[in-house]
């Protein structure tokens, strides 16, 4: 019997790992003695972590649903890799006398199949993305197996020369790249087994490992040394990437991230350097981002999950460190790109002085208007299509223009040069801020919108809704003030019918919608009494902030600013399901609470597509465009007309 047994992330707060993986047994009564771990894998969502010892005892590792458990009947067993078709579905190599291949439900342990013909271990294993074949190898040893029928499809001819180093698939085309012991690296058909290409020493130098990028267009290829080459697989031309020696004197492990904020996967390599540290490394830009140092014990090898949400480093002394990796990029990326101040840099039409008074600038005015007119939405749109996000620097710019802001230059001097509204003195004494200058912005975003419309008082959920929005646009007051306040009038139009209390309309709307689309996980809902109170509004109320990390936060805002205002309402629902797995294992309302207010591993570019499926094939009663009124913009003019909030209960 199956026992699952749970486990706790640590603290988000550092960029320390967030889960510790180590194995100790006791081997007599005063006797401990740790196991290291050899190998681990991600399944293609990312929720699901294997991992083996060098025993051959295996693990998997719930990353959603905080559980862990042992699989008895792979050991000894080396796990490979999951299938990336069938996410549960996991391959193991048994070890002597057999060296079989296990084809397992990592979910339930149930062996599905068992492949024979290894006359060694193997170590590792390489999928093909377009047909039901999977290639298994260690040494000279490579075997194409065919999962359809579980059979042997092909056995590669590796004995004469020199050894293998490492053999995969690559992606799309499912054409076959291997590198040798002799620094060449050589491509063949898959369909044909001819040979396509071949590099030599001569052109790459030592190669020891590669990888491919996600659509197989780009080889990158690495070695003993600080070169790194990116071959076009379309053309065979070849790109030398140079990095100081100072900082990579050679490479151990070479993989792509599917980091978002970056482009995808095909922009930041994750690289194993021969000195044991991490690094990450952007090809477009042709610089290091980020070096991940390790603690007490030098990183052997890594394994990312294909969302790029975690890392997973097997460390020299046999632990496994499992590191949130977003949020270290995010970081990384603020101390090196500075992208706030990069925009305060190049936009400043709003200075504070080191008294109340404002001093307004002017200089950019005509500048403004002329982009939002070329910023129409109708070409944003294709661009948002195209790249799935806005980019960063020009991000401000863009929001503003969908939203209309009017720039009311004279009516924000009003309205800021006001004395500080006594409900916001002491916001530092009920909130931990992390700066003291996050906490001056947001007191004088929240003063200013409480003199815009006074029953917003009456909100409790105000500092966490907005506080993304204070710390996005900061050095620019006016902009985010009115950016927010054009989001309360229409994203958040619903949420203020029963004000000051929950927003009854929406509950029902995400009730009913939720109830159309999956209704076994709003039953589960109901049987455990978890109201839409606790699915719905711990997202609602802080806009998402809680659960994505800053990047996946901004992709989701780029999409809710320029799509209706029913998708927040449909986000949330797709955000539920998108984990209804995890959810359908609770049963404790501590365990639900827990889960909406951390961020959990999701596919962001998944969610979104979700939400704009429900929002455009929704009819009738759970149609939620048709309870919500269309975009009003803020008027432009000499003041802001004090908002009225439309509350039921107040009236």
């Amino acid at each position: 019997m199956q026992t699952k047994k749970p486990f706790n992330f640590r603290s988000q707060d550092s960029d320390g790992p967030v889960l510790c993986i180590h194995h100790t047994i006791q081997e007599s009564c005063d006797q401990f003695r740790r196991l290291r771990f050899i190998s681990a894998t991600f399944n293609h969502p990312g929720e699901l972590l294997a991992c083996s010892d060098h025993r051959g005892n295996v693990f998997v590792f719930d990353l959603s649903t905080c559980f862990h458990w042992r699989l008895h009947r792979c050991e000894p067993g080396r796990t490979l890799s999951f299938s990336p078709t069938q996410t549960n579905i996991l391959l193991i190599a048994k070890g002597a006398p057999q060296f079989d291949i296990l084809i397992v439900n990592a979910l339930n342990e149930n062996v599905i199949s068992v492949l024979s013909g290894h006359t060694v271990q193997a170590e590792h294993a390489s999928f093909s993305n377009e047909s039901n074949l999977v290639l298994t190898h260690r040494f000279n040893e490579a075997i194409i197996w065919e999962l359809l029928n579980y059979t042997k499809f092909f056995v590669l001819n590796l004995n004469s020369g020199p050894r293998v180093r490492c053999v995969q698939f690559a992606p799309i085309s499912a054409n076959i790249a291997a590198c040798f012991d002799d620094n060449t690296l050589q491509i063949w058909s898959k369909n044909t087994m001819e040979p396509l290409k071949r590099f030599t020493s001569k052109s790459l130098g030592n190669v020891t490992c590669f990888t491919f990028t996600t659509n197989g267009k780009i080889l990158a290829a690495a070695g003993l040394s600080s070169n790194m080459f990116l071959i076009d697989v379309d053309t065979w031309s070849i790109q030398s990437l140079n990095i100081s020696k100072d900082k990579v004197s050679g490479v151990k492990q070479i993989c792509f991230s599917s980091y978002k904020c970056y482009g995808g996967a095909n922009r930041i390599l994750s690289i194993v350097s021969s000195d044991c540290s991490i690094h990450f490394y952007d090809i477009l830009n042709k610089q290091l981002v980020c070096t991940l140092l390790p603690d007490d014990s030098n990183f052997k090898t890594l394994a990312l999950g294909s969302n790029g949400k975690f890392i997973a480093c097997i460390l020299q002394l046999g632990q496994i460190n499992v590191y949130n990796i977003s949020q270290i990029l995010d970081r990384c990326k603020i101390e090196h790109s500075n992208t706030f101040k990069n925009e305060a840099k190049n936009s400043v039409p709003v200075q504070m002085s080191t008294s109340s008074e404002m001093i307004v600038d002017n200089r950019y005015d005509n500048i403004i208007d002329q982009m939002k007119v070329s910023l129409n939405k109708t070409r944003l749109e294709k661009i948002l299509s195209q790249f799935n996000e806005y980019p960063s620097k020009y991000r401000k710019t863009i929001w503003g223009a969908l939203l209309d802001v009017p720039c009311n230059r004279n009516a924000f001097v009003n309205l800021i040069n006001r004395p500080m509204h006594p409900l916001c003195a002491n916001i530092e004494d009920e909130y931990k801020l992390p700066s003291s200058i996050y906490v001056k912005h947001l007191k004088r975003l929240l003063s200013c919108l409480f003199y815009w419309c006074p029953s917003l008082i009456k909100c409790n959920f105000l500092v966490e809704f907005v506080f993304p929005f204070v710390n996005a646009f900061y050095n620019d007051p006016l902009y985010c003030f009115e950016i927010v306040a054009t989001i309360l009038v229409n994203q958040c139009q619903a949420w203020f019918e029963f004000s000051p209390l929950m927003p009854i309309s929406v509950f029902a709307i995400v009730e009913n919608t939720l109830g159309n689309y999956d209704r076994k996980l709003l039953s589960h809902f109901f049987k455990y009494k978890i109201t839409s109170e606790v699915y719905a509004w711990q997202i609602l109320k802080t806009g998402f902030s809680e659960v994505l990390t800053s990047s996946e936060w901004f992709t989701m805002w780029d999409h809710v600013m320029t799509s209706d205002a029913a998708f927040l309402l449909m986000a949330v629902i797709a955000y539920n399901m998108m984990n209804r797995n995890a959810l359908l294992n609770f049963s404790k309302i501590n365990q639900f609470q827990a889960f909406y207010i951390k961020q959990n591993p999701i596919d962001i570019m998944a969610l979104i597509k979700k939400s704009y499926s429900m929002l455009e094939i929704s009819t009738g009663t759970i149609q939620a465009k048709q309870y919500l009124k269309k975009f009003i913009p803020l008027t432009r003019g000499e003041c802001y007309p004090q908002y009225p909030l439309n509350s039921i209960y107040l009236n």
